[in-house]
């Protein structure tokens, strides 16, 4: 298969059965997808293997979402990368709300209210934009 023009991305998630799954789902359509179940090996894997977006969840052992987005967004590669946030957090804790929105992600979703389906075709959008 010619993986040229596939897109890359990247799971960042500690809960290994979510991760599972997502990773099931992009790679059934077409994606180039590597996992991390922690920030810091996420960093490690996005510098190494620069994918075209990122699905980072927030709340995660060693390193947190937050961390890792504050590291990214101040490297040259990394400050552009698409970045959609997939926690159960909630956008209502203000404080918290504000440092992630700071870091210009795509979206913001919550796990628990975002169908598998519906990840997969804004993905797909933000492709196209």
């Amino acid at each position: 298969m010619n993986t040229q023009n596939q897109k890359k991305i990247l799971v960042v998630e500690d809960n290994t059965s979510l991760n599972a799954i997502l990773v099931k789902k992009l790679k059934e359509e077409n994606f180039i997808v590597y996992t991390a179940f922690d920030g810091e090996a996420g960093l490690e894997i996005a510098y190494d293997k620069k994918p075209d977006m990122i699905l980072l969840d927030l709340y995660m052992p060693i390193l947190d979402g937050y961390d890792f987005l504050e590291s990214l967004r101040n490297d040259p590669w990394g400050k552009d990368v698409r970045v959609i946030i997939l926690t159960n957090g909630s956008m209502q804790e203000q404080e918290n709300a504000k440092v992630v929105l700071e870091k210009n992600p795509l979206s913001f979703l919550v796990k628990s209210s975002t169908k598998l389906e519906h990840l997969v075709r804004y993905i797909y959008q933000a492709f196209k934009e």
